[in-house]
């Protein structure tokens, strides 16, 4: 590598320190992006050199696992080849283009002339010229040819020519090559630049993020859950192989390292240039003198640095560091950095050791610690295994060094930039540790080489930051390295590091080993599939061997001679230590010295047993010997023989046979040393093809041989790495994926070795040519069985790396994909949607292709992952295109009906209402997602603390990933406007749907809602949206979708071709659309469909989610300053002078229509309830007094929705719902808002302007009340609000004048608030002031006194003198400016009091008829008119509201879904239910009759959406039902559609979802289309003498049908294709009965099957294994269910109803029937909905929570014998079939 550092350096200018070696021979260099960019074309000059960069900053961002690099620097890989090593290498011509062998034909013409060429060169080199031998080496010729072909192949396959970097200019050449045509192929890494010198060629490459090296060692669940990913990555590099050999390119000695791979696994392959070079010395001298080479060096294999290590003959240092550097780890690298323990503490001289036994983190937190963590994690993991989310698995420790770690171990050497960014954002040089003992101290990870080599770590570069301090007994940096150095080589750490190496690189990282020593480690068990270049390897599997430094009676240094201990005056002083500091005593021991005389006698005794053993005492030595001789004369025992302490003679032999046992099990034992072999001829180019391939072999084995496999190394050579893998593949080779096993055993060499040129194949190979790329790929080679959609999805994920892709492309990019999905679909299995997916999930997060890729790849990818994949693969991405904020081109075609429909049946009814439905309506008032309300709505505050949308940023950034959310609770109050006896209904559902009913809107405390924005810019149109003219629907319109739409919806080329006219439409006008009309197009698309899918959800889905959320959305309309502001009607702002009632909009006027359209519109669809029930207590609630006396921005847009709203409602109520909600209307609106409107005592967050805005509304309210109800309802009804209201102009008067103020006094801003009064607020008084002015009163006076008389208004109004007076002295100002300027309109007594127009002809009694209606007198029109007359609104020129302007009154219009009799009881019933109660509550309340089958019913079948079912008969018919609702819930409905084409009773009809046909069975299973009725396929193959007894059908994205007969035998249907698919044979003997019932689980993967007996079995779908067998009943089985989480259900006729769990032999639950068996029943969530054939409907519950409750269906509700059942979940109703035919539908 030197070499080539140097060469880069002088050729190419790059300095050395923005160098870096890596793996493989190559360097990683920091480059500025412009130069690299210019090389492609001409030298650019040396490379430019960072400025202001220290050397610690640039060694961090050289590493591979920093992502954020420099402004402008990226980082690249750089491979050399030195010219004079190409010699023994000889180029052939170039080759030809192989031969297609995607044929059976042409594969096998291929194979035999393949096997002829061979066969005949074999023959030919071995007889004809054996001893014949290229040119040698050295001819120069032979270098200039290599170089020049290397090069054309390199240029062809990189598509870029070389260019010269040498100095002096190119060398002369003939013409200069042409420029290469084409692109790469995708899956090679591409050239950033050839570069060609004197002396070398470079590969300049960009540095990939992640290797399949990477993936397997930190991220092994990548590639864990399917085999077909593992052959997909084998398949881009075959084919990346096959581009390279096609061009005479070898590819080199592949490695794991030379692949990598992103997180949609594509993978790209790193051609390697070193193979191509020359080794040192020649050939014939390459293996001579290995071992004295290794004598020399320090060892690179981990079986030579193990056996070295354990024998002593490398150091401890050493040692670890070559365990770093085998786990990948990597110097310099924050996240990577090599560790060393940390061996003492330094808390005494020369330090105390620690345990190794246990980890840093362990001794630094503590067992209880650890134990807490991994209890809780533990627990947390099991709590969360249900929601699907990722929780933190149960796990000890988190990393052995963390990153903050390493800065903070180097912060003296490392720039402050570079700390704050990584420790902490604030610079406090204190807070780091001061002392190499506090950080030891501190730390819970392990330590860094540095502290054993480096002086210059203690030195601090910060002027504010002390040099690291040492320990007082050191005197220098330098002098603590070298004694941290000894004390890391020291016996006592040597005899116990192996224990420290099993906790860091060894056994104890994984299994039970690593829960015993409280070391599970969390990235091995995390089991994430991020892809990452750095994480904890585990190197061994067995326990580390221990070092032998020799036997402890036996030390190497000479022990103390022993003494008596009254000789000795104390203890051992330094004199007895060993030489150097060694530390030699624990905290609390004695020092060491002569043992006490009692101890020495108990050890004495202790050995007595030994005496009698009759080996010779010599075992001791001279060692006894001097020990004996100590004693004092007489002292001696004569024939007692001392042994050590801890003799065992035995020792050695067992520490070699651990050691022995280690390297055999743990690292497959050493390599054995290579066969001699002779200078082999410089091969030809076919050789390296073939080492190719049994590189890509090596490769193959290793991606499964992983872990065995890092003893060799990152560096290990190919034979090496062969030599390995064959022997494991010989051993284990169970271990490799079944379809690879023989392709391994294919591609390595034969154990005997190679042949004299080495890496040759045999001429012909099992029948077959030796391997090539081209050979494996063919479909027709059996070697690696790739699947036959690879091709395709190949293709599709190259066209991603096209240049130009996405972003540039666009809608014809992705319309280009989904050509290619639709066909790839077809074929494509569940494993490979795994693949597939991340692609489609890109499009889908990329803003230019986002709404395109919903557009046209949402309904293909959702039908192949049916309805539980797309909820969890495509929902969130889904969401986060409908959050998406800003202007998208094309964005209506998200809010399309037909685009809505697919995602209802893609995604499920449930799913798309909780999740985007929110979403859908969100739009309406122009919010486009919650970025942008987030960070419009910052800064706005109110007094009493953050405002509305400002302090609610974290939860808009929470929506982004969970859905839109209500931040404010919503708990609105019970209550009902109308009373129960005026509501309407037969009363069966009284008690349910009573005016005490709570929660009639409260928010759910899960799942999402719709989001508060916080004043959201509304882009105007041009112009004001003009209302659409309601139009009174027909009965078959307003039911939603007709089948016919939902076919055109769901067939697979529609949507694209009504893709093609929605934009070819716009396109006509403008091929670019501006972004007014395109928001004008996407809120008319929007409004059309949330009305069109309020008629098909039906009234009670539409009241609870979509009335809900329009309510909600009506508050935001108002939110912010800027939506307050008045509309300017004109070219001036004229002063609007005259009557109120003209239309003063606001811009919230005008983004709120779209919403009061859509509620009026469900108004209009289900009946006057939606108004009074739903939307007037939202009404009350928004204007409801709080807690706290000051507003807030929420509650001040909440009460201008409130009272725009009820202004709405006032015009569409009937005149009798009206007088009866009246006074409610006074007492719980209007009195409320008056009461805030003029209140002195808090200030509007919008300042004046709210408060005149608000003032206008309300103002206008009271007199549409007015009148609507005339002059005598007023005097009776309104008096009181009227006061209320006028005296808001006496609060400023009567305060001056007690202030003793004059009018003409300034503002109250001044003026002192004692003087005024301590709650009073002195900006309210401003308000105050400036909202009742004199045209205030003028403009409310006159027309009031017009409507009642003016006797009226002086009896009601005690200020009235006051008023009359502001309102005149106004009309003097404003007659005098006309005078002054005509131009100024004047008040005029004809805008105030008309004689003509609306009211004119009832102006007594405003819109009622002449007739008396309860407590109202109604004058008709030949009554006599007053003078004072009714007032008029004049029209604007801005209309706000949908009816004519100046309309008092509109009716509804009565449609044929009005909710009346029991439909209107169940409807506020379940309006009136709070959000998170989901449980089935059956209350025998009859919506509706099904009439028209003529015989008992036997099957029933909702389909997606809940708008339509199917009922199969005895009559020989299925039937298609609509189920809107219709009348009172008496009245009864035919069917849509009828399939007569069963010749017997039908005893089953379902629905397959995947490809939305209906199957239904009378013996012979009938395909047809549900919408069209029209047969697709009829199966009536099957014997006559076993009959069809069961049928089941697969959930999406599985096709099957189950057909189950009489015989036991379970046979597979594929729908689209004709004839059986396979058959499982089930019961082997006449025991087990008939099959009466199956159930498929929801995965699709197993099926449960019921037979006569009372039998289960549970067999696996896929392969046919019956995985269990169970006597589940006494008796015949009747009806088997299954659940989510592995759950059955099954009734039988022995009267019992059980829940069963798959893996547990006992049932969950049992209910038991004393009376019936349970016949039919149906789940609904974790409940039962049961029913028996005494019409007994129970609801009982999977797990227990929740008490069984039982009714009996009552005549009048249920006729006839109750046959079937089926249960509507988002709607929760249920359907009951009987045996007269009829069908019913209760709640």
């Amino acid at each position: 590598m030197e070499w080539l550092m140097a060469g880069v350096e002088r050729d190419l200018g790059i300095e050395r320190r923005q160098l870096v070696p890596a793996e493989g021979s190559q360097l990683v260099a920091l480059v500025p992006v412009r130069w690299v960019g210019a090389l492609k074309q001409s030298w650019a000059g040396p490379c430019p050199r960072p400025e202001g960069v220290s050397e610690t900053e640039l060694c961090t961002l050289l590493q591979r696992s920093v992502t954020k690099l420099p402004n402008g620097w990226t980082r690249v890989s750089i491979q050399g080849l030195r010219k004079s090593r190409l010699a023994r290498w000889l180029p052939q011509e170039p080759r030809t283009p192989g031969p297609d062998l995607d044929s059976y034909c042409s594969f096998m013409s291929h194979v035999a002339e393949q096997n002829y060429r061979n066969l005949w060169q074999e023959a030919h080199e071995r007889y004809a010229r054996p001893e014949g031998a290229p040119a040698g080496p050295g001819s120069e010729t032979a270098v200039s040819s290599c170089v020049q072909a290397l090069k054309a192949s390199l240029s062809k396959v990189m598509a870029c020519n070389f260019v010269w970097v040498g100095p002096g200019g190119s060398p002369q050449r003939e013409e200069s090559p042409p420029p290469p045509s084409g692109t790469p192929h995708p899956n090679l890494l591409p050239a950033e630049a050839l570069l060609e010198s004197p002396e070398a060629l470079y590969l300049v490459q960009p540095l990939p993020c992640y290797t399949l090296r990477d993936a397997l060692n930190f991220s092994p669940a990548k590639l864990a859950s399917s085999h077909a990913k593992v052959l997909f990555v084998l398949y881009q590099a075959l084919q990346a192989m096959q581009a390279c050999h096609r061009e005479g390119l070898a590819c080199g000695g592949l490695s794991l390292a030379h692949l990598t791979l992103d997180d949609r696994l594509f993978t790209q392959l790193r051609i390697s240039l070193a193979d191509y070079e020359e080794a040192e010395g020649g050939g014939q001298g390459e293996r001579e003198g290995v071992d004295e080479e290794r004598l020399g060096r320090e060892p690179q294999e981990l079986w030579e640095l193990v056996t070295a290590w354990v024998h002593g003959r490398i150091s401890n240092f050493t040692y670890l560091m070559g365990l770093n550097r085998l786990a990948g780890r990597r110097s310099g690298d924050p996240n990577y950095h090599p560790v060393l323990p940390w061996v003492v503490d330094f808390t005494a001289p020369h330090g105390k050791f620690r345990d190794l036994r246990k980890s840093k983190f362990r001794l630094n937190k503590g067992d209880k610690q650890l134990d807490f963590t991994y209890q809780m994690t533990r627990e947390a993991f099991a709590g969360g295994g249900q929601s699907g989310e990722r929780l933190h698995v149960p796990h000890h420790i988190p990393d052995v060094l963390s990153d903050i770690t390493y800065y903070v171990y180097t912060a003296r050497r490392t720039p402050r930039a570079l700390l704050c960014r990584h420790v902490r954002s604030q610079w406090e040089p204190h807070e780091y540790p001061a002392s190499v003992e506090r950080m030891q101290a501190w730390t819970p990870d392990e330590c860094i080489p540095e502290f054993y080599t480096d002086p210059t770590i203690f030195q601090s570069i910060h002027p504010d930051m002390p040099d690291l301090e040492v320990p007082a007994w050191c005197g220098s940096y330098r002098e603590f390295i070298a004694v941290h150095r000894q004390l890391l080589e020291s016996p006592e750490v040597s005899l116990n590091l192996h224990h420290w190496v099993d906790l860091t690189f060894g056994y104890q990282l994984s299994g039970k080993e690593a829960v015993r020593a409280k070391n599970v480690c969390l990235p091995l068990v995390d089991a994430h599939t991020h892809l990452t270049s750095y994480g904890v390897v585990q190197l061994f599997d067995q326990p580390h061997p221990q070092r032998l430094v020799g036997p402890s009676w036996a030390p190497a240094e000479p022990p103390a001679i022993a003494r008596r201990p009254q000789q000795v005056p104390g203890p051992l002083g330094e004199q007895a230590r060993v030489s150097g500091p060694v530390p030699e005593e624990e905290e609390g021991r004695e020092p060491v010295g002569p043992e006490p005389a009692g101890d020495l006698e108990e050890g004495t005794e202790a050995l007595d047993s030994l005496s009698a053993s009759e080996e010779p005492p010599s075992a001791a030595g001279p060692l006894l010997g001097r020990a004996s001789q100590a004693w004092g004369p007489g002292d001696r025992e004569e024939g007692l023989v001392l042994l050590p302490e801890g003799f065992n003679p035995l020792q050695p032999l067992e520490e070699l046979e651990r050691l022995g046992s280690f390297l055999t099990r743990g690292l497959q034992g050493p390599p054995p040393p290579p066969p001699p072999r002779n200078r082999p001829h410089p091969p030809h180019l076919s050789c390296l093809l073939q080492r190719d391939m049994q590189a890509f072999g090596a490769f193959v084995a290793e991606i499964f041989f992983a872990q065995q496999l890092r003893p060799l190394g990152p560096e290990a050579s190919l034979a090496d790495r062969l030599q390995a893998v064959g022997r494991l593949a010989r051993s284990r080779l169970r271990e490799v994926a079944g379809p690879l096993q023989q392709a391994v055993l294919t591609l390595l060499p034969p154990e005997e070795g190679a042949g004299p040129g080495g890496y040759r194949y045999l001429p012909v190979l099992e029948g077959l040519p030796p391997p090539s790329p081209s050979l494996l790929l063919s479909p027709c080679c059996p070697t690696i069985p790739f699947p036959a959609y690879f091709p395709g999805l190949h293709r599709l994920a190259c066209s991603f790396r096209a240049p130009g892709e996405g972003a540039a492309l666009g809608r014809e990019f992705v319309f280009s994909l989904w050509q290619q999905l639709e066909r790839l679909l077809e074929l494509v299995e569940p494993e490979g949607l795994d693949i597939l997916l991340p692609f489609v999930l890109e499009l889908l997060s990329a803003e230019a292709t986002a709404v395109y890729s919903a557009w046209y790849l949402f309904e293909p990818m959702a039908r192949a992952l049916g309805p539980r994949g797309a909820q969890r693969c495509l929902l969130a991405p889904l969401a986060g295109v409908y959050e998406r904020p800003g202007y998208l081109a094309g964005r209506f075609y998200l809010y399309t009906d037909c685009f809505v429909l697919q995602l209802v049946v893609r995604l499920g009814l449930r799913a798309f209402l909780a999740s985007l439905l929110p979403h859908l309506l969100q739009v309406l008032t122009g919010h486009e997602g919650t970025a942008e309300g987030a960070g419009l709505g910052g800064g706005l505050e109110d007094e009493t603390g953050p405002a509305y949308g400002g302090g609610e940023s974290k939860a808009a950034a929470d929506y982004l990933s969970s859905g839109p959310e209500l931040v404010e609770s919503e708990e609105l109050p019970a209550g009902i406007f109308l009373g129960e006896a005026e509501a309407g209904g037969d009363g069966s559902g009284s008690s349910e749907a009573s005016a005490d009913e709570p929660g009639l809107d409260s928010e759910p405390k899960e799942g999402p809602a719709l989001p508060s924005p916080a004043g959201q810019d509304l882009r105007l149109t041009e112009g004001p949206l003009q209302p659409e003219e309601e139009e009174e629907e027909e009965p078959e319109e307003e039911e939603g979708a007709t089948p016919a739409e939902d076919a055109a919806a769901l067939c697979p080329g529609l949507a694209a071709q009504e893709c093609e006219v929605l934009r070819e439409s716009v396109e006509e006008e403008d091929e670019e659309l501006s972004e007014g009309k395109e928001q004008k197009i996407l809120l008319d698309t929007a409004c059309k469909t949330v009305k069109w899918l309020s008629a098909k959800l039906g009234p009670t889905l539409s009241s609870r989610h979509i009335v809900r959320n329009l309510l909600r959305l009506l508050v935001t309309c108002y939110f912010g300053p800027e939506k307050q502001q008045f509309v300017v009607n004109g070219e001036e702002d004229l002063p609007c002078v005259g009557s109120v009632y003209k239309h003063r909009p606001v811009l919230g006027d005008v983004a709120a229509r779209p919403v009061l359209d859509c509620l009026i519109h469900v108004a209009q669809l289900y009946g006057e309830p939606v108004l009074t029930y739903q939307c007037l207590p939202y009404v009350a609630y928004l204007v409801a007094p709080g807690n706290n006396r000051r507003l807030n921005s929420r509650k001040e847009a909440g009460l201008l929705a409130a009272v725009v709203l009820m202004q709405k409602i006032i015009v569409y109520l009937s005149d009798t719902t009206l007088m009866d909600i009246l006074p409610k209307v006074n007492q719980d609106l209007l009195l409320p808002v008056l009461d805030v409107l003029t209140t002195p005592l808090a200030s509007f967050p919008g300042g004046a302007q709210a408060r005149s805005v608000l003032g206008v509304k309300t103002l206008s309210l009271i007199a549409l009340v007015c009148l609507r109800i005339g002059q005598e309802m007023v005097t009776q009804h309104m008096s009181e609000t009227l006061r209320r209201f006028f005296e808001g102009f006496s609060i400023i008067p009567d305060l001056r004048e007690k202030m003793g103020l004059s009018e003409g006094s300034p503002g109250w801003s001044g003026v002192p608030v004692a003087d005024v009064g301590g709650a009073w607020d002195l900006a309210a008084l401003d308000e105050l002031e400036e909202v009742f002015s004199l045209e205030m009163a003028f403009s409310a006076y006159i027309p009031f006194n017009c409507l009642i008389g003016d006797a009226t208004i002086k009896r009601v109004l005690w200020n009235h003198e006051l008023v009359w007076r502001m309102a005149a002295c106004y009309q003097e100002e404003v007659s005098a400016r006309a005078a002054a300027n005509p131009a100024t309109p004047s008040p005029d007594s004809s805008d105030l009091c008309p004689g003509d127009g609306v009211g004119a002809e009832d102006g007594l009694s405003g819109t009622f008829g002449s007739a008396m209606v309860g407590n109202r007198i109604e004058i008709g029109p030949g009554a006599p008119r007053t003078v004072s007359g009714s007032a008029q609104v004049r029209p604007s020129s801005l209309p706000l509201d949908t009816q004519e302007p100046g309309s008092l009154k509109q009716e509804l219009g009565r449609s044929g879904r009005w909710l009346d009799g029991n439909w209107l009881a169940h409807w506020r019933y379940e309006v009136g239910r709070g959000q998170l109660d989901q449980h089935f509550h059956f209350h025998q309340i009859r919506l509706q009759t099904f009439s028209g089958h003529s015989g008992t019913v036997r099957a029933l079948c909702p389909l997606d959406g809940e708008d339509f079912f199917l009922s199969a008969g005895r009559d020989k018919t299925v039937r298609l039902w609509p189920l809107y609702n219709r009348g009172d819930g008496t009245s009864t409905v035919g069917p849509r559609l009828t399939y007569t084409q069963h010749r017997r009773a039908v005893f089953s009809a379902q629905q397959l979802e995947a490809l939305q046909q209906v199957a239904s069975c009378d013996g012979t299973v009938h395909i047809w289309d549900q919408f069209t009725g029209k047969p697709i396929r009829i199966f009536d193959g099957f014997d006559s003498r076993n009959p069809i007894t069961a049928v089941a059908a697969t959930p999406a994205p599985h096709c099957s049908l189950l057909v189950g007969t009489s015989d036991a035998v379970l046979h597979f249907i594929d729908p689209r294709k004709p004839g059986l698919q396979h058959e499982f044979r089930l019961g082997m003997s006449t025991s087990a009965g008939l099959i009466r019932c199956m159930a498929v689980s929801p995965s699709g993967r197993s099926v449960a099957v019921g037979f006569s007996s009372g039998f289960i079995y549970l067999l696996d779908t896929r392969t046919g294994l019956i995985l269990k067998v169970w006597p589940a009943h006494e008796s015949d089985i009747l009806q088997l269910k299954s659940a989510e989480g592995n759950v059955l259900v099954s009734s039988s006729t022995d009267h019992s109803l059980t829940v069963w769990k798959e893996s547990e032999p006992k049932p969950l639950q049992l209910y038991k029937s004393l009376s019936d068996p349970v016949h039919a029943f149906d789940l609904h969530g974790n409940e039962i909905v049961a029913g028996t054939v005494a019409n007994r409907i129970g609801i009982y519950s999977l797990d227990g929570s929740v008490p069984v409750a039982t009714s009996k269906l009552s005549w009048e509700n249920f006729r006839g014998v109750l046959t079937s059942l089926a249960v509507l979940p988002a709607k929760r109703l249920l359907l009951l079939g009987s045996d007269n035919g009829m069908i019913r539908l209760l709640a």
